[in-house]
């Protein structure tokens, strides 16, 4: 067990540091990426999420076999700060995803090709949702980093704003639960 949970922290540490970074390297003065804009920060987050697919999706799933432990293992600030459109946007994007994601488990995709997919999948999501709230569709993405904002000495860092903190946290939780209800739903008609 702790070696699955030091997994799980080094696979969340990854994601996290290679996303963020792209967005840090954006965003933050004197970089050689500064101001490279939206597209390279949807194109990093894509190839994080994939990166860390591949890398977790094998040994994890491989190894589980209650359902209800999958079930368990399902976190930016907004561009307009508008609480209830923020939620909304969260849960869309995040229920979008999971539903896309259940959608592909129908199909065996060979030689690590569904984890390129779902970096193609993070992309196009940035791309068309992302831009009005950051995009966290996981609340590991938001949460984590800013309990780290919060403890880390970084000099004129400000407010970790955990006024907002709920949005991202909660609202892809949601999303995903409706995505999922909806999916077995879907499959009933089928």
């Amino acid at each position: 067990m702790t070696l699955q949970i030091l997994g799980e922290f080094l696979g969340t540490f990854i994601l996290v540091l290679l996303g963020n970074g792209v967005v840090a390297a954006n965003v933050l003065g004197k970089t050689k990426s500064e101001n490279a804009g939206w597209v390279t920060i949807a194109i990093g987050w894509g190839l994080a999420v994939a990166v860390a697919v591949w890398l977790h999706y094998y040994p994890h799933w491989e190894e589980t076999k209650d359902s209800s432990l999958i079930l368990a293992s399902f976190a930016t600030a907004p561009a307009i700060r508008h609480s209830w459109s923020n939620f909304l946007g969260e849960a869309f994007d995040g229920g979008l995803l999971m539903l896309l994601i259940m959608a592909m488990g129908h199909y065996r995709l060979e030689g690590g090709f569904g984890t390129i997919i779902i970096g193609f999948l993070i992309m196009a999501v940035g791309f068309s949702l992302g831009p009005t709230t950051g995009y966290a569709m996981n609340p590991a993405r938001d949460l984590g980093p800013r309990i780290m904002h919060a403890l880390l000495p970084i000099k004129n860092k400000g407010t970790s704003d955990w006024g907002y903190a709920w949005i991202p946290a909660t609202g892809s939780i949601v999303g995903a639960v409706i995505a999922g209800l909806l999916y077995q739903w879907m499959l009933t008609l089928h």
